[in-house]
């Protein structure tokens, strides 16, 4: 099947049936996505390319799954928060929109942390740095009112926290897998 000098398939040498079957039945998949969201548009007062960002990151997410590669879930979770973001800023129209869309953002990063941990057992806990981040600021914009209270707070402190920190990493024997 491979070329040894190449290393590309031979034209005239068959793909394996099973490799064909899941060729065909993913883009069959991918197809019916898009006739369903054609449909859906011609239909409704809803746009497609709004929900692109959404669709794209439940694919990404899908392939992970099927793939069994964890990196992949970066992309869908990413994309998927911002897919969400964008459907619900439409659908709430003006006020709070740019909470809500970082909100929702947010929450794509930690669908990267829950769907490792419980797809892949693996613990991947660096998204929830910047989903705690965005998700603060979405708080903000909503005026959360005890926000700005624990923000004045922690302004004072921050500077003490790395230095634990530091300290901690600095001192702590490492684990032993």
């Amino acid at each position: 099947m491979i070329n040894d000098a190449s290393g590309v398939g031979s034209a005239n040498e068959p793909e394996p049936a099973g490799r064909s079957r899941r060729r065909r039945r993913g883009w069959a998949v991918v197809l019916l996505v898009v006739a369903v969201l054609a449909l859906i548009e011609r239909h409704t007062a809803f746009r497609a390319d709004t929900a692109l960002p959404l669709v794209l990151g439940v694919a990404f997410i899908g392939w992970a799954i099927a793939a069994r590669a964890c990196g992949l879930l970066i992309p869908g979770g990413i994309l998927t928060g911002l897919g969400a973001g964008i459907i619900a800023e439409q659908w709430l129209g003006y006020g709070h929109r740019d909470g809500i869309f970082l909100l929702c953002f947010a929450g794509g990063w930690v669908l990267i942390s829950v769907l490792s941990l419980t797809v892949f057992r693996k613990r991947v806990w660096w998204p929830l740095i910047p989903a705690a981040v965005i998700g603060l600021t979405g708080l903000g914009q909503l005026g959360y009112p005890g926000l700005g209270w624990a923000w004045r707070e922690a302004r004072d402190f921050w500077p003490y926290a790395l230095i634990v920190l530091a300290l901690v990493l600095l001192f702590r024997a490492p684990r032993e897998k």
